[in-house]
């Protein structure tokens, strides 16, 4: 006789995708225990999940298949660049600005969307910063702010390497060199990481460079990708109140009405 349990399928996601990590993932008997455990990646923190939990360990019965989110948000004086709205197909230089921090980008890129000729590391989508060609070049970034660290995500260009390239970010207080670190991504075709660099000093400018070859494999080129850029301001900007803002008159939109909108 084969006897047979109710089960439940349970699986996690990030929001937004790239704030953090998130463990759980299975298949439960009903009535057993799920535990979900949301990891906050550089830069932000846990928020809550969307069933309204607020805690990063979050355990509950298993009684129905269920997709659960974490939410994040930046951490305080954390600003991240996504490059998801472009403009897409531009090339470097190229200048955002996010929160009121504005980034320089320089270099021999280009902004193209994740998966151009079916390349799509892990950890990217959306748009992302392209090499233009094979020929190395290093990826340049100027802030108007002083920042005290930094994270990117990067992706070599290894044809699944024992051992993988390496990448380096300098970080500089105009031209003074203030710091530097490396990192060597996993093996994999494509395969990313997160290179990171603090300096609590602070920093204006870093530049991101291929470090090396990887062993016992082909490199396509000497070349990377990069996507997320989270940065910590040294000192956040503080905002002065206005004595005559609560003098203005307030104007509210609307709210919207899905019958008459309908017609």
């Amino acid at each position: 006789v084969a006897r047979f349990d109710t089960a439940y399928t349970i699986v996690t996601y990030s929001m937004p995708p790239y704030a953090g990590t998130t463990t759980g993932d299975g298949i439960y008997t009903l009535g057993s225990t799920v535990t979900v455990t949301a990891t906050a990646a550089h830069g932000f923190v846990f928020d809550s999940w969307s069933d309204g939990s607020l805690e990063a360990t979050h355990a509950f019965p298993a009684t129905s298949d269920l997709w659960i989110t974490a939410m994040f948000r930046s951490a305080p004086g954390a600003v991240t660049f996504d490059f998801d709205d472009g403009p897409a197909s531009t090339s470097l230089p190229l200048d955002w600005t996010v929160n009121g921090l504005t980034g320089h980008f320089t270099g021999g890129f280009s902004i193209q969307p994740v998966g151009t000729v079916g390349i799509r590391p892990i950890g990217f989508s959306g748009l992302c910063i392209w090499p233009n060609s094979v020929f190395q070049s290093d990826l340049g970034i100027e802030f108007s702010e002083t920042l005290t660290d930094l994270s990117i995500l990067v992706a070599t260009a290894d044809n699944d390497c024992d051992v993988s390239s390496g990448m380096r970010v300098t970080a500089y207080m105009g031209a003074t060199p203030v710091g530097t670190n490396t990192v060597v991504p996993p093996q994999g075709v494509y395969p990313s990481a997160t290179l990171s660099i603090a300096a609590p000093a602070g920093f204006n400018r870093v530049v991101v460079h291929w470090d090396g070859p990887g062993s016992v494999c082909q490199d396509y080129a000497p070349i990377f990708l990069a996507d997320i850029v989270t940065v910590t301001r040294l000192a956040p900007p503080t905002r002065v109140p206005d004595p005559g803002a609560a003098l203005q008159p307030r104007l509210f939109a609307p709210a919207p009405n899905p019958f008459r909108d309908a017609t």
